[in-house]
């Protein structure tokens, strides 16, 4: 018989619930804060992340639309690098962020559409590149942008794209200045 991974039992009854994207309590899986702030979270174990964020990203259109094993690496990419986090408020995922690193020439390629990056050349560059961003409010997109500041704030620039509803996207390129460092830990996300 084959051995059943702890938090299979977790994971299966997320996917079948209608609140799919709670977290299931459990030693591994709790924030180290109060589950009723806002936080991020980077569980340790690689699968269950794989598996959470898949839970919670599979709902949004703009994910959905992906093609499978395209954003299979993508998130397996992030997940294996440590390229992600949760924005996890009252037990429940309300946001994920995914990232990697890469130099200009390679980012610049990534950002246009000319070449995608192998996970192996997303550890290191001046750029950091946001491809997943997923928040259920403002607040979240708020507490995200926070995490992305603290992140980055070393980089020359945060690369993303913005994905429209025709599948087309807009490329972003924002500068990381000497007022990036002041703006982080800001309040504004907080009740």
């Amino acid at each position: 018989m084959a051995k059943t991974h702890p938090r299979q039992k977790a994971l299966t009854e997320a996917a079948n619930s209608s609140e799919h994207e709670r977290v299931p309590q459990s030693e591994s899986a709790v924030p180290t804060t109060s589950l009723h702030e806002l936080v991020a979270f980077t569980p340790k174990d690689r699968v269950y992340a794989l598996g959470l964020a898949v839970n919670y990203l599979m709902a949004s259109p703009s994910f959905a639309r992906q093609p499978f094993g395209h954003w299979s690496r993508v998130l397996a990419g992030q997940i294996n690098r440590d390229h992600y986090l949760f924005a996890v408020e009252n037990d429940k995922v309300v946001g994920f962020l995914g990232w990697s690193f890469a130099p200009k020439d390679k980012a610049e390629d990534w950002l246009t559409g000319r070449a995608g990056i192998p996970s192996n050349d997303s550890q290191a560059g001046e750029i950091m590149l946001i491809n997943a961003w997923q928040a259920d409010s403002r607040k979240v997109v708020h507490f995200l942008l926070d995490q992305a500041r603290r992140i980055g704030q070393d980089c020359e620039m945060v690369y993303a794209k913005r994905y429209r509803p025709d599948g087309s996207f807009r490329p972003l390129r924002l500068a990381v200045n000497a007022a990036v460092p002041a703006h982080i830990g800001s309040e504004f996300y907080k009740e």
